[in-house]
């Protein structure tokens, strides 16, 4: 984009976002002859955008500049009110796209460990330092599971020598290979090619594509069953923020989607919700309270829904 776009900002990867200044992390700046041309160079450069490790408002940015009203200045400081419903929709549930993408990162991180020990083995060319999910008998797959949110998706994949695998999704099978670029993927799926960023911290993927965020996790599904038989659960907060209404209280029985707080983050008001029916344990917060990324703000029974 050239001298049409500037970002100011003094972030670095590393810092830590705190509550007790103003949540900007940065200012981006587009200008052009005619705000038609700015709104559209400001689509572009926020669909570019990418920011992983903490929540931000790049989704209601990007909203904001595809609307209608905003591309025809028609602004007011209701704006944001009056369109929440567009500006503001539930989260969409990560694409099949998204899904491969992730499940490629993952088999392209085992199979530099597995190399890496074949490596460092007495015996390097063992089968079983194989990174190929080799099987005497039969095709190797290796099974992975992501959750999205609510939803778990179990994904089989069969590796091949090449580096490249089937991918078994619930929507159907894709003929994927995968390669490093510059920090990104360059993806081929049944033959189509697709650049896409993946981020990955640990068990935590974040899949960028078309402009929009993907957290998604990788599953122990052993642990998982365990923490599900464990019976409980706890909400905690998407971003750093200020409580400004609490709605619920120990003993209450919720309902899956029940607003129980409401969050004040990034000049946004976020009405944070119960992620399955049960009976409030506590509320660990106040109205008033400075609350961290990822801070517990209730705990809960988990009953059916």
């Amino acid at each position: 984009e050239g001298p049409h776009v500037r970002v100011d900002t003094g972030v670095r990867a590393g810092d830590a976002i705190s509550v007790q200044y103003d949540p900007r992390i940065a200012k981006l700046i587009v200008w052009d002859d005619t705000r038609d041309a700015a709104v559209q160079r400001l689509s572009r450069a926020l669909a570019d955008y990418e920011v992983v490790g903490i929540a931000t408002n790049l989704d209601l940015l990007r909203n904001i500049a595809a609307h209608p009203a905003f591309r025809a200045a028609e602004l007011d400081t209701g704006f944001i009110g009056r369109h929440e419903a567009e500006l503001m929709p539930a989260p969409s549930p990560a694409p099949p796209l998204a899904l491969a993408a992730a499940t490629l990162r993952v088999l392209l991180d085992r199979q530099a460990e597995a190399s890496a020990r074949a490596a460092a083995s007495q015996d390097p060319h063992s089968p079983w330092a194989l990174p190929t999910a080799w099987r005497m008998n039969g095709d190797g797959y290796q099974d992975i599971t992501l959750r999205d949110g609510d939803a778990s998706h179990a994904i089989r994949a069969h590796p091949r020598p090449d580096g490249g695998a089937r991918i078994d999704l619930s929507s159907g099978s894709v003929d994927a290979q995968a390669a490093e670029a510059n920090g990104a993927l360059l993806l081929s799926l049944d033959g189509v090619r697709r650049r896409v960023q993946v981020v990955r911290a640990g068990e935590s993927l974040t899949v960028i594509l078309d402009g929009v965020n993907h957290p998604l996790s990788l599953v122990d599904v052993l642990a998982a069953a365990q923490a599900e038989d464990a019976g409980g659960d706890r909400l905690i907060a998407p971003m750093p923020g200020r409580i400004i209404d609490v709605r619920t209280a120990p003993g209450a029985v919720v309902a899956r989607g029940d607003v129980l707080l409401v969050l004040e983050a990034m000049k946004v008001q976020m009405r944070i919700t119960a992620p399955r029916g049960g009976v409030v344990e506590a509320v660990r917060t106040a109205v008033g309270d400075l609350v961290d990324d990822g801070a517990e703000l209730v705990s809960f029974v988990a009953v059916s829904n």
